[in-house]
């Protein structure tokens, strides 16, 4: 279900993210490809079959993992709605001292 693949996301973005680094540069170099994978299965792969033996951790550390669901690109409107989930996380989600 999509409330699963939302927490792995975000358990995996707070285990893997670089403390020193900027929120925005955190969100751009970490969370990009996690967002693009879970994107895709949930419009092209079966979603209910997030639960099992599923790796997703594998495919969030894996920049070059081949995605083997759907159209090797996004449709246009696809990928400027993660696009724009992602600018929105790099805004909404500040530290707590106002880096970003």
């Amino acid at each position: 279900e999509a409330r699963y693949l939302a927490t792995a996301v975000a358990s995996w973005y707070v285990n893997t993210i670089d403390p020193y680094a900027p929120h925005a540069q955190n969100i751009e170099s970490r969370l990009r490809h996690p967002v693009h994978v879970v994107t895709r299965r949930i419009l092209y792969g079966n979603v209910n079959a997030a639960h099992g033996n599923d790796n997703l951790e594998a495919l969030f550390n894996d920049d070059d993992a081949e995605i083997k669901d759907g159209p090797d690109i996004l449709t246009r409107r696809s990928a400027a709605r993660m696009e724009a989930f992602l600018s929105s996380c790099s805004v909404a989600l500040r530290t707590a001292d106002g880096e970003g």
